[in-house]
């Protein structure tokens, strides 16, 4: 993959930032949305007035399922080694936006510090997974640890929804993959982010993402699975007012009803 190819593939579609998108309601780099209370609260605030939520809670639990852009970004680059990912929090810049006419708000990351090359610099395996630690070690545990503390809920529930979001940002990827030696080492280390990673490389005691999901049958897609969600989302706490059909939360009665009605109104 040329770095043409490359460009595409991460602002095109994986939904990195170039510039400043319309109706930015919050700008704050990783380092100060990890580190001042200020930037926290007014984040939080501010995306669950969009969501539109009374509580900030699913404001935090809602920040994890936007990370596929930077998590998408540093794997690809990592694996591919089409370039050189910024790991310093203060060279990346999160953006909380409604673009006017749109029906729900985002949530972005843009930096000026990302280097592509057209000749690929690979890692060694080892090399890769030190990488993996500092990435989630430095970017993603601080801003998980303090949202959860200013919104007051478990960071291990940011974890645990993170994991299910890289489920698919793995899938994605692999599937865009044009070689084979790039997909084994996406594979090689989205394992290692998921499973053998060291708890304390992101501050616990154990991986927080190292979790086995469980599958049920998927209502947009009759005759495939799709896998729960690593934690609940908090939508019940929202407008939206009850859970989603693939929250670990939902009772099988209650699933199997929503399956029923999901089914009916496709058809």
């Amino acid at each position: 993959m040329d770095r043409n190819a490359t460009r595409e593939l991460l602002y095109g579609k994986l939904g990195l930032l170039e510039s400043l998108p319309d109706g930015v309601r919050v700008a704050a780099t990783l380092e100060a949305l990890s580190t001042d209370p200020e930037t926290a609260d007014a984040f939080l605030r501010g995306y669950a007035e969009l969501i539109p939520s009374r509580s900030i809670e699913p404001a935090a639990t809602y920040f994890p399922s936007w990370l596929r852009a930077l998590a998408g970004t540093f794997h690809h680059v990592l694996a591919s080694g089409a370039g050189s990912f910024p790991l310093d929090p203060s060279r990346w810049e999160m953006m909380l936006y409604k673009a006017e006419g749109a029906s729900y708000a985002s949530i972005a990351f843009r930096t000026d510090a990302l280097e592509l090359e057209e000749t690929p610099q690979l890692l060694s395996a080892e090399q890769r997974c030190e990488q993996i630690d500092r990435f989630y070690g430095t970017l993603v545990a601080p801003v998980f640890r303090h949202l959860a503390d200013r919104a007051g809920v478990r960071t291990h529930e940011l974890w645990r929804l993170a994991a299910s979001g890289l489920n698919h940002t793995k899938t994605f990827l692999l599937q865009a993959a044009e070689r084979p030696e790039l997909r084994q080492a996406l594979e090689q280390d989205f394992a290692y982010a998921v499973g053998e990673m060291p708890g304390e490389a992101v501050g616990e005691r154990r991986n927080p993402m190292a979790i086995r999901f469980t599958y049920v049958d998927s209502p947009y897609e009759p005759g495939t699975k799709l896998p729960l969600r690593g934690g609940c989302c908090l939508a019940f706490k929202t407008e939206y007012a009850k859970h989603c059909y693939n929250c670990p939360r939902l009772k099988p009665g209650e699933r199997k009803r929503m399956y029923e009605e999901l089914c009916s109104a496709r058809a």
